[in-house]
């Protein structure tokens, strides 16, 4: 068995102006995620993937500065009305590939593989947003 945990990104489940490099990429680490999923599950390896939000990283930064956002209508976007910490997303990643996360359910897990012979279900898939409900509003 093992884990492997992909960090995608909330702009890999929805697309931004000014960002469709960053979300194309962050769309292909989600496929990439649930195909690996369902190629390894069987052998006991867990393939997740987080998804953090508005982290407070020079990204955020360097892009406000350059007038491709402004941070504050981002944050301000979240329920919790606040960027997150790169120290957040690092506890998240970390509980995941602890063995206190050997059966994390949640994932969005497309319809069409929960019968299919290769396995890929609820016991080995999951996506983890860390955006403060930015993705929920």
């Amino acid at each position: 068995g093992g884990a492997i945990v992909n960090v995608a990104s909330t702009s890999g489940l929805r697309g931004f102006p000014n960002n469709s490099a960053y979300s194309s990429s962050k769309f292909g680490v989600i496929g990439l995620t649930l195909s690996a999923a369902g190629e390894y599950g069987t052998e006991g390896i867990r393939i997740n993937a987080i998804l953090p939000g508005p982290i407070d990283t020079p990204i955020i930064r360097d892009g406000e500065k350059k007038g491709l956002f402004d941070a504050a209508s981002i944050y301000n976007s979240t329920l919790m009305k606040r960027l997150g910490d790169v120290d957040e997303v690092a506890k998240v990643l970390c509980f995941m590939l602890s063995d206190d996360a050997s059966y994390v359910t949640g994932g969005k897990i497309p319809a069409q593989f929960l019968g299919s012979s290769r396995r890929l279900n609820h016991h080995n898939i999951a996506q983890w947003t860390v955006d403060g409900g930015y993705s929920a509003c």
